[in-house]
């Protein structure tokens, strides 16, 4: 199939996934808690937005977000351009990531029973930067062998799967009567953070990995 076909398929299935929650998912929320109009809506966000308990892990997940937003769209370029990996091959090492991103965001549960939120996102984090500083490190000195930038790329992926669950959570338990309000408004900011990342990344683009790696 053509490149085109999988944008072609991601309409239709949006299509199908709109038409289902439209006609057949039905309202969860009494009544009486539903916001009467748009200016409810906003005003719940303003409230948001000045809460530091709320902000500082949607943040945290923004920044984790651009991370991997620039991971999607750079990563083919560096693989298949720079390291001569076929485009089946970054398919499986696109899945590997997968595998590593969800695998890492199941560990969120065991990890609560036993350390704070607080102290599991941190340390996701600092081991993220760590990372990312060798991937940059690696890729300024030339040592940015396909095996290094793989598993570099592998476990820095599994840091952002371990810290987006948590740091969703963290936002929403101070809000449980907003947090419809909550999740929208924190899905808004991360996902445009990963937009803003994306084009950055676009636009700093020179043919090397320094770009992905920065």
């Amino acid at each position: 199939f053509p490149w085109q076909a999988t944008f072609w398929f991601m309409a239709a299935f949006a299509t199908v996934a709109l038409c289902v929650i439209a006609f057949s998912l039905e309202e969860t929320l009494a009544s009486t808690n539903r916001a009467t109009d748009l200016r409810a809506a906003f005003v719940a966000y303003g409230r948001l937005l000045v809460d530091p308990h709320y902000l500082r892990p949607v943040l945290t997940g923004a920044f984790a977000q651009a991370g991997f937003f620039t991971y999607l769209a750079g990563s083919p370029a560096v693989l298949i351009s720079l390291h001569g990996v076929s485009p089946t091959e970054y398919s499986l090492l696109f899945g590997l990531n997968a595998i590593a991103l969800i695998g890492a965001s199941q560990l969120s549960a065991p990890l609560l029973r036993r350390f704070l939120p607080g102290r599991i996102v941190c340390a996701f984090m600092a081991t993220y930067l760590v990372l990312a500083l060798m991937l940059l490190t690696t890729t300024l000195l030339h040592l940015d062998g396909l095996v290094i930038t793989v598993a570099l790329l592998f476990f820095i992926t599994a840091c952002l799967g371990g810290s987006f669950p948590i740091t969703a959570m963290q936002a929403i338990e101070h809000h449980p009567k907003a947090a419809g309000a909550a999740s929208a408004l924190m899905g808004a900011i991360q996902f445009g953070a990963g937009a803003v990342a994306s084009i950055v990344l676009s636009a700093i683009a020179n043919g090397s990995a320094v770009p992905l790696a920065a």
